[in-house]
C-alpha cells in the first residue's frame, strides 16, 4: 500500500511540473508528452504541429519529438499529460476568441497580447482580465510591434549600454518592423538585445582586426576577409551568402578586410541590423526559444563556450542579467526559467 501511495505522489509530482502555455492554437507545453493513441505522424517543424493535428481527423492532442509531430486521440486533456523531456505536447483546442473579450478558462488571464494562460506572461504586466496578479499597467502605446516606439527600444538599449544613439533605435524599430516573424512574443526582442550586448555592446567593429586590415587572433585567420562583422558578428563565407539571400543585398562582391560589399555589414547601420535579424532567426526558429527558454537562444549562439563543459560559463550568465535587465525595461514580465536548455 505505501508503494502504491508512493506511485501516486509520483505521478501527481510529474504532472504538476508542467508548466502549460495558452495561445491561438490551444494548450501547450514542454517536456510533456500524452503516451500512446497515435493516429498519424509527420515530419514537420515544431511551429506546425498544432496545424497537421488540426488537419487529422479525430486528432485531439498531439506530441512533436526530434523532428516528428505525432497526432493523437482520445479527448485527454492537461491532466492526462506526463513528464517527458525533451518532448514538446499540445492539446487541440484553441480558445474561441483571443481579441479583447475575455473568454479565459477558470484560473487563467488574458494577457494584453490577447491570449490565455496562467503564467506572469499573462497574468502580470497588462493582464486584462481573469486571475491577473494585481493591478498592472497598461500595454505600451507605441505605433509599433507590440506597441513599442523608437523611445521604447532607445529606453531599452541604453538600460543595457547608456552611450548609444538614439539612431540605433530608429534603425532597430525599422527592422524590427520589417521582421515581425522574428518576435513571436515580445520576450523576443529583449532576447535579441541581450544577445547583442554581449556579442558587440552595439558596436559594429570586425571581430578580431585593427584599422590597418591586420586579423590578430585565431579562428578569424581562417576567416579572412569574412571575419565577424555586425552587431551579432556574423562570420565566413558561406553565411555572407545566405545573408545576401536573406536580405537581397550585395554583401559578397570584391570582399576585403576593411572594403568590399561585406564591409558594408559593419558600417551600414540598417544592414548591420538586417545581419542581426538574419542570425537570431537562427534561434527563434527553435521551439524551445519560441516558447521563451532563452537558455536555449544561447546554446544557439555560443552554446560551445557559455553552456555544459564549456570554457566561459560566466558568459552564459552575463547574457542571462542582460536579459533581465532588457526584459524590465521593456515593461515585461520576470523570466522563469533562468539557462535551461543551455546544455
Amino acid at each position: 500500500m505505501l508503494v502504491g501511495y508512493a506511485l501516486i505522489a509520483t505521478i501527481v509530482t510529474l504532472v504538476a511540473a508542467i508548466d502549460w502555455n495558452r495561445d491561438q492554437n490551444g494548450d501547450w507545453a514542454a517536456d510533456c508528452d500524452f503516451p500512446g493513441n497515435d493516429i498519424a505522424n509527420k515530419q514537420t517543424d515544431g511551429p506546425s504541429c498544432s496545424a497537421f493535428c488540426r488537419s487529422v481527423s479525430g486528432c485531439t492532442q498531439y506530441a512533436y519529438y526530434q523532428g516528428v509531430c505525432y497526432a493523437k486521440s482520445g479527448g485527454l486533456g492537461r491532466n492526462n499529460a506526463v513528464y517527458k523531456q525533451g518532448v514538446i505536447c499540445g492539446i487541440n483546442n484553441p480558445p474561441g476568441n483571443t481579441g479583447g473579450s475575455c473568454q479565459c478558462s477558470p484560473g487563467e488571464c488574458l494577457s494584453q497580447w490577447g491570449y490565455c494562460g496562467t503564467t506572469a506572461d499573462y497574468c502580470g504586466n497588462g493582464c486584462k482580465c481573469g486571475a491577473c496578479f494585481g493591478t498592472t499597467p497598461p500595454p505600451p502605446q507605441g505605433s509599433g510591434l507590440y506597441g513599442y516606439s523608437v523611445d521604447s527600444y532607445w529606453s531599452a538599449i541604453k538600460s543595457l549600454n547608456g552611450g548609444v544613439d538614439r539612431s540605433v533605435a530608429q534603425a532597430f524599430y525599422d527592422q524590427v518592423q520589417s521582421h515581425t516573424d522574428l518576435f513571436p512574443k515580445p520576450l523576443h526582442i529583449a532576447m535579441l538585445l541581450a544577445h547583442i550586448m554581449q556579442e558587440t555592446s552595439f558596436t559594429a567593429t570586425r571581430e578580431y582586426c585593427v584599422q590597418d586590415g591586420t586579423c590578430y587572433s585565431y579562428p578569424a585567420s581562417a576567416y579572412q576577409p569574412w571575419v565577424g562583422r555586425g552587431f551579432m558578428q556574423l562570420t565566413g563565407q558561406d553565411n555572407y551568402s545566405k545573408l545576401q539571400q536573406f536580405s537581397g543585398v550585395d554583401v559578397t562582391s570584391s570582399c576585403g578586410l576593411n572594403w568590399g560589399a561585406c564591409d558594408k555589414v559593419a558600417t551600414d547601420i540598417n544592414l548591420n541590423w538586417v545581419s542581426s535579424m538574419f542570425v537570431w532567426s537562427w534561434s527563434v526558429s527553435d521551439p524551445l526559444v519560441q516558447q521563451g527558454y532563452f537558455g536555449k537562444s544561447v546554446q544557439i549562439q555560443n552554446g560551445g563556450f557559455e553552456c555544459g563543459s564549456g570554457s566561459n560559463l560566466q558568459a552564459g550568465q552575463t547574457r542571462l542579467n542582460y536579459y533581465h535587465t532588457a526584459l524590465s525595461a521593456l515593461g515585461l514580465p520576470g523570466d522563469q526559467y533562468g539557462l535551461q536548455y543551455c546544455q
